[in-house]
C-alpha cells in the first residue's frame, strides 16, 4: 500500500475518540476485554467493533484466554506500531518543517532585490 494511503487510513481509524482511547490504553499495557469494557464504559458490542477495526488495521493483537474463552487479551502490535511511527516521522520530516518559502514570496523578493540594484 502506498505510504500516504496507509497513513490516511491510519489517521481515519484513530480519528474516532473511542478507538484512540483504546489504543492509548493498550500502548501502556495489555488489557482483557472485560477491563476495557469497564474503563471505556462502552457497550460490549461497540467495544468489540472498535477492537476489531484496530485489530484488522494491524495496530493491536488479540489472544483468547486458555482458561476462560470469554476473555480476550489485547496488546499493541509493537512491530507494526514501530513501523508506522517511523512512517509518520518520515512524513512529517521534522528536520525540514517550515523551511520552504512559497514561490510567490521568493519571486517578490527577487523582484525587490532587482529593483534595489
Amino acid at each position: 500500500m502506498e505510504p500516504l494511503i496507509e497513513l490516511s487510513t491510519l489517521f481515519k481509524i484513530l480519528s474516532d475518540p473511542n478507538r484512540l482511547k483504546i489504543f492509548q490504553l493498550l500502548i501502556n499495557g495489555d488489557y482483557c476485554n472485560c477491563e476495557l469494557n469497564q474503563i471505556t464504559e462502552l457497550p460490549i458490542n461497540l467495544l468489540s467493533h472498535h477492537l476489531r477495526i484496530l485489530h484488522d488495521a494491524g495496530l493491536i493483537n488479540s489472544e483468547r484466554d486458555n482458561r476462560d474463552a470469554r476473555w480476550i487479551h489485547y496488546s499493541i502490535n509493537q512491530e507494526n506500531v514501530k513501523r508506522i511511527s517511523k512512517e509518520i516521522e518520515s512524513f512529517l520530516q521534522p528536520e525540514i518543517l517550515n523551511r520552504r518559502i512559497p514561490l510567490c514570496i521568493s519571486t517578490s523578493r527577487k523582484r525587490e532585490q532587482n529593483n534595489d540594484q
